[in-house]
């Protein structure tokens, strides 16, 4: 985010009368928290398209706000915060680390997720029956993703022993999938070397060092920093010609090797039915939180061909999706 931008809106924040949130007649406001970049476009647009589905006209019948968006993890804080202060209608958030910062922030705006880790163990919500606060949404678990990734990468791989994991360090969510990999490891004997990422900066020289750290291919969390910069892990990714397994089909779509995952894209049309629902009354607490019903099994056979590598057939005929 620009930074002249962000003390701008946080400045604007103080100034707004509250009474301007909510005055008749004035569209409700739904404010939009996680990392902005160009790979988070899309998610905005199938957002947008999702409020239009259900009769939204933007600008008219709601206006969506873009702008408390952030470009660094230290920022969510401060854009949660004058969210807030705001007092917008809905807070919509993607990601553990931004449904955690809103949450610090208020106990009373709804907060709706498009996808994060295990609400419960975040702290944000009693059950996902029962959510009981201000927090519903979609979550993003479903089942041991982690062992199912290690064990695509040993099918296609079958002489991996070490493999590395790329995560953001400060996020619970991203800590817990690297001990769920640690697990599912032990039981393929392969050797889990996890690589932090603290920043967008830090991608291409964290991913440079891979090799040196004897691991012989790569493995994702979800993440919204890397989801938010695709490009740039894919561009350094593709210097080291080592496997990797992504947590995202669009990663595969744009050249990435194999993933396994929900349709990300596709949660965020669907969360806007959440926050249709609270724009005519429904209590969040009161909707239960909703994990995938489906996961997307995507091959990219054009990068495997690149990296001298023979998908077997296996796997390809478990494939929702194959790119050539």
């Amino acid at each position: 985010m620009n930074r002249r931008r962000f003390v701008a809106y946080v400045s604007l924040a103080f100034t707004v009368p509250a009474a301007n949130a909510q005055q008749p007649g004035v569209p409700p406001r739904i404010g939009l928290l996680w990392f902005r970049g160009a790979g988070t476009t899309q998610y905005v647009g199938m957002f947008r398209e999702g409020m239009r589905s259900r009769g939204y006209a933007d600008g008219k019948d709601v206006v969506i706000e873009e702008r408390f968006m952030v470009e660094r993890y230290e920022e969510l804080a401060e854009a949660a915060a004058a969210l807030s202060r705001e007092k917008v209608r809905v807070i919509v958030v993607y990601g553990s680390t931004a449904v955690q910062a809103a949450y610090k922030a208020t106990h009373h705006t709804p907060i709706v997720m498009a996808s994060a880790g295990d609400p419960v163990k975040l702290g944000v919500a009693r059950s996902l029956a029962r959510p009981g606060g201000n927090v519903t949404g979609l979550t993003s678990i479903s089942g041991d993703l982690s062992g199912k990734r290690l064990e695509l990468l040993k099918e296609i791989f079958p002489g991996v022993q070490r493999a590395a994991v790329l995560l953001y360090p400060g996020s619970s969510s991203e800590q817990d999938a690297l001990q769920q990999y640690r697990a599912a490891a032990l039981a393929l004997k392969i050797t889990v070397q996890p690589v932090e990422i603290r920043s967008p900066a830090e991608i291409s020289s964290a991913i440079a060092g891979i090799p040196g750290t004897g691991s012989q291919a790569a493995l994702l969390v979800g993440s919204t920093m890397f989801n938010a910069y695709r490009k740039d892990m894919l561009v350094a990714m593709s210097k080291l010609r080592l496997p990797a397994i992504y947590t995202n089909s669009s990663f595969v779509e744009e050249g990435g090797l194999i993933a396994y995952s929900p349709d990300i894209a596709q949660l965020f049309h669907r969360v806007a039915g959440y926050v249709d629902k609270i724009l005519k009354g429904a209590k969040p607490g009161d909707l239960p939180i909703e994990q995938p019903t489906k996961l997307e099994l995507v091959v990219n056979l054009k990068t495997a061909r690149a990296l001298g590598i023979t998908i077997p057939q296996s796997v390809l005929l478990r494939a929702d999706r194959v790119i050539d």
